[in-house]
């Protein structure tokens, strides 16, 4: 006859543990058992070999501490991402009237920074709220209604957006900001009753407005104007 301590009761079997470190089951004859209790039995089935320790416990636990950490993270970090902006810089777009801004615009075409190019820029951008991190389409819809609001569309010459892919053989971004800024055409500067032009530029373009003081926009305008006259 062999012993053991009473780990669980079933309606047919009992789980044990023996001496030697070993879960073994024996039949449920129906009598009176409780957890705990050491009982004798015979032709056990062996459920698992080996000794039962303080260590084995603890690494147990400690296994299932890092898959509850693991698990924790893999949640957290499902939460965060949606919140953490990308802040890498694909594109440049600007607004030009009397009053200039450039937009630095992230692969998402949201707006991640804006920097103006005069005075009325500085004026325009002042009054606008909640830009940052916010979509080109948007945010220009802002702008240009603030421009209205300040009285510089007054005039008879028209609102320009240029528009700079870092990435110039990156066809798809290229697309993807065409569309956007011909949706801009389209519903707002229509809506504001706005004549409108569309150009697109060069970053080799750009670092020559830049070195004089303007924005893409206005340098290709004002060399267009130019090669006409």
């Amino acid at each position: 006859m062999k012993k053991g301590v009473i780990i669980d009761i079933d309606l047919d079997s009992i789980t044990l543990l023996t001496p030697d470190g070993d879960f073994v089951k024996t039949s449920n004859k129906g009598q009176s058992y409780l957890i705990g209790e050491e009982m004798e039995f015979t032709s056990p089935e062996t459920l698992r070999k080996g000794r039962f320790s303080l260590r084995s416990s603890f690494t147990a636990l400690n296994r299932g501490a890092i898959l509850l950490v693991t698990l924790l993270i893999a949640i957290i970090t499902s939460i965060a991402i949606p919140f953490i902006h990308d802040t890498k810089t694909y594109s440049y777009v600007s607004i030009d009237t009397e009053s200039s801004l450039e937009m630095k615009l992230n692969s998402e075409n949201n707006v991640i920074d804006m920097v103006p190019f005069n005075q009325a820029g500085a004026a325009v951008m002042d009054n606008l709220k909640e830009w940052k991190n916010t979509h080109i389409k948007d945010v220009a819809a802002m702008v240009i209604a603030e421009m209205n609001e300040q009285g510089y569309l007054e005039t008879n010459e028209p609102l320009v957006i240029a528009a700079v892919i870092n990435n110039e053989k990156d066809n798809e971004s290229y697309d993807q900001l065409q569309s956007e800024l011909l949706a801009v055409k389209s519903e707002i500067a229509e809506a504001e009753e706005v004549d409108m032009k569309v150009i697109y530029g060069t970053l080799t373009e750009r670092k020559l407005a830049v070195e004089n003081g303007t924005t893409v926009g206005l340098y290709k305008s004002s060399s267009q104007d130019e090669q006409e006259n």
